[in-house]
C-alpha cells in the first residue's frame, strides 16, 4: 500500500489510514506485523494515531510506535519489519474498533507490504512470518 500527503495546512480532519478490526470480542490490544519503507516523512501507529480531540481541540498524534525514514533507511534494502502488540481505538464512528495507522505531519511518502493483524491470547492466534 502507497500512502501519500502534501505537506499542506490541514483544516479540521484526520491524517490516518484505518485497518477495521470487527473482532467478536472486547480487546484494546492486536498483534501488528508489516514491513515499512518511508521515502519522506513518517507513520504512527497505535490507539488514536493521526489527530485526536483534547481540551484545546484537534490536536496531531503519533501513536505510540512511530516509524520514520531514519529507521527504515538503516534496514536491509530500506525495508524495516514492524511486529509486535499495539492498542487500537475503541472509540470511533467507523463502526467499531479500528487499528490507526496516522500520517506524519509534513510531506509523507511511505509503503506498507505484507500487513498482518491478529487478535492476540486466543486459540486461534498464529504469527505469521
Amino acid at each position: 500500500m502507497k500512502i501519500t500527503a502534501p505537506n499542506t495546512p490541514r483544516t479540521s480532519g484526520f491524517r490516518a489510514v484505518y485497518l477495521g478490526v470487527k473482532l467478536p470480542l472486547s480487546t484494546n490490544l492486536v498483534y501488528f506485523s508489516a514491513w515499512f519503507y518511508i521515502a519522506k516523512g513518517s507513520l504512527g501507529m497505535g490507539t488514536d494515531a493521526g489527530y485526536m480531540w483534547d481540551q484545546n481541540g484537534m490536536q496531531f498524534n503519533p501513536g505510540s510506535v512511530v516509524i520514520d525514514s531514519k529507521i527504515t533507511s538503516t534496514a536491509i534494502d530500506g525495508w524495516y519489519r514492524y511486529s509486535g502488540l499495539i492498542g487500537i481505538s475503541r472509540v470511533t464512528t467507523l463502526g467499531g474498533s479500528q487499528f490507526s495507522i496516522g500520517i506524519g505531519e509534513g510531506d509523507v511518502e511511505a509503503y506498507m507490504a505484507l500487513p498482518y493483524l491478529a487478535v492476540p491470547f486466543n486459540s486461534g492466534y498464529m504469527v505469521s512470518c
